[in-house]
């Protein structure tokens, strides 16, 4: 009975969850699977092998958000607290796999990362707010002006681009360092982007949200 119920939970003795989790959360598109997809997309990393594990990092003035993931997850374990960050980990093979088959790549996301093409339409605000909460930023600069923008690989920079409800023709993606690319928006267009993503949203990082 042992045997038939952990094959069931996608576990073995070397793969058995060391806190639970809704190993489940990822086989359906929502709010929060898109937020949390982008999110991972962005700041966390997934690797499947002889090691499994899902593992969302942030700094410890952005807590907030990983106990909002955690939540949504239903994560019972501990956060993991480094001098200056504070981790979430799991190694449930069948949510790892979920992640990946959503479109977060399993190595080199520096490198390959693109906007997941199975994500609906109808969530790709939500994808887009967890990219920014991971990898972006929403802040009033040094003249008082609000901006909102991402940086990431130029595929996924330029996608996101496209998608957002304003025309960005005019704000150009600049290359930053090796592999890494930005774009920003400025004053009405930020607000406009801002707007649109976080307008009846019920998952995001307080910090980003709170200078919009």
């Amino acid at each position: 009975i042992w045997q038939h119920a952990t094959k069931a939970l996608h576990l073995t003795r070397k793969t058995k969850d060391r806190n639970y989790i809704n190993y489940k959360f990822f086989d359906k598109w929502n709010e929060e699977t898109a937020y949390i997809i982008g999110f991972i997309l962005a700041d966390g990393h997934i690797h499947l092998g002889k090691l499994n594990y899902m593992q969302i990092e942030v700094a410890k003035y952005d807590i907030n958000i990983l106990q909002k993931i955690a939540k949504a997850l239903d994560y019972r374990g501990k956060l993991y607290e480094m001098p200056n960050s504070v981790k979430l980990q799991n190694d449930n093979r069948y949510l790892i796999q979920q992640i990946a088959n959503k479109g977060v790549p399993l190595q080199d996301k520096t490198y390959v990362a693109e906007f997941p093409s199975t994500v609906p339409k109808i969530y790709f605000r939500d994808c887009i707010r967890g990219l920014i909460d991971g990898d972006g930023w929403s802040r009033i600069d040094k003249s008082g002006s609000y901006n909102l923008g991402l940086c990431g690989t130029k595929t996924l920079v330029e996608q996101v681009k496209k998608l957002l409800p304003v025309d960005c023709s005019t704000n150009a993606v600049r290359q930053t360092g090796p592999n890494n690319w930005r774009f920003n928006l400025k004053c009405k267009k930020a607000r406009t982007v801002a707007k649109w993503l976080y307008e009846d949203a019920h998952i995001y990082l307080d910090r980003k949200y709170n200078e919009y």
